[in-house]
């Protein structure tokens, strides 16, 4: 998987996307799970900018049931404690098996939160060795910051951080590839549905072309206002992103629609980044705004236009 993948998934998601992708080395059109992928900018907006979530906590459209399609079926097992946690652990790893848990990164040394903030943060757990005292070290897969690295983890640690959650349990997957018949037009009849039902009212791209300079001025010096707009433009240019990924899984190809969303995703990414730079610079260049929202408010009604003149809706 890439950077810009990981700009529409939340944390847990990431991480399972590059255990199906990398660890896994399984032979399956993973990126068909980005069939439901293109959310309206409305959504988009509601959901991280009015409703204060980071692209990391966002609840975006992805439906990890559709696995099941692939053969990928979720397991969740509840664990009240983590004596229980440790157990069921311990025994999927001695069969090679995975798995994921939910820790608070308040308590994990190599987070960057550690000590800092109070988190429900997902991370793979793939091996183990006994400590020198008897004690656990668990392998770890985490995101840390925007890099996924392979840690180590104490079991003292990781047991703080699993009892200061709420999300209680462990997942693993089975996969089966050998008895896939791939249903293609399940696939389709979701990426249909989701343009069907497109209706988008492009407020954050509205606000920006018609605000004022002394707005953007006094922008300038809110941190936190720019922050969520970087993250909410982050995840705009994620979606269109994995569900240009999506389509071409499917060997849905159409030169109009693949230029459509490849410049989307591209153009909202570089709005990501000017507003995630003006955290730090208090800088905003208001032409350069506008001129993108304009764009891309543009961009976006001939992309459903096209999509659903091919699609036949």
């Amino acid at each position: 998987m890439d950077k810009n993948e990981e700009l529409y998934l939340a944390c847990y998601q990431t991480l399972l996307i590059y255990y199906l992708k990398k660890k896994v080395n399984v032979n399956l059109p993973i990126d068909l799970i980005y069939c439901t992928a293109l959310e309206t900018t409305s959504r988009i907006y509601k959901g991280s900018f009015i409703d204060k979530k980071s692209r990391f906590d966002y609840e975006n459209q992805m439906k990890l049931e559709n696995l099941e399609k692939l053969n990928i079926n979720l397991k969740v097992s509840k664990c009240s404690n983590f004596k229980d946690l440790k157990y069921k652990m311990l025994e999927l790893l001695n069969k090679r098996i995975e798995t994921f848990i939910y820790v608070d990164e308040y308590y994990l040394p190599y987070s960057l939160q550690y000590k800092k903030l109070h988190t429900n943060h997902s991370q793979m757990v793939f091996d183990y060795e006994e400590g020198r005292d008897g004690s656990i070290i668990f392998h770890t897969v985490d995101n840390v910051g925007a890099t996924i690295k392979q840690q180590k983890c104490a079991e003292e640690y990781l047991k703080m951080g699993f009892e200061s959650v709420d999300k209680k349990f462990i997942i693993h997957f089975e996969v089966n590839e050998s008895s896939l018949e791939l249903d293609k037009f399940f696939f389709l009849r979701q990426i249909k549905n989701t343009v069907m039902n497109y209706e988008d009212n492009y407020e954050i791209f509205y606000d920006f072309i018609g605000s004022s300079e002394r707005k953007f001025e006094k922008l300038q010096t809110q941190t936190e206002t720019l922050s969520f707009y970087s993250h909410t433009f982050g995840l705009i240019s994620g979606s269109r992103y994995c569900f240009l990924k999506a389509i071409k899984s499917l060997n849905f190809y159409n030169q109009k629609i693949d230029s459509y969303l490849t410049r989307y995703y591209q153009e909202a990414k570089v709005l990501m980044f000017l507003f995630g730079k003006a955290v730090f610079s208090s800088k905003l260049n208001i032409d350069n705004v506008k001129e993108k929202c304009e764009y891309l408010l543009e961009l976006d009604k001939k992309l459903i236009m096209e999509l659903k003149n091919v699609l036949e809706l």
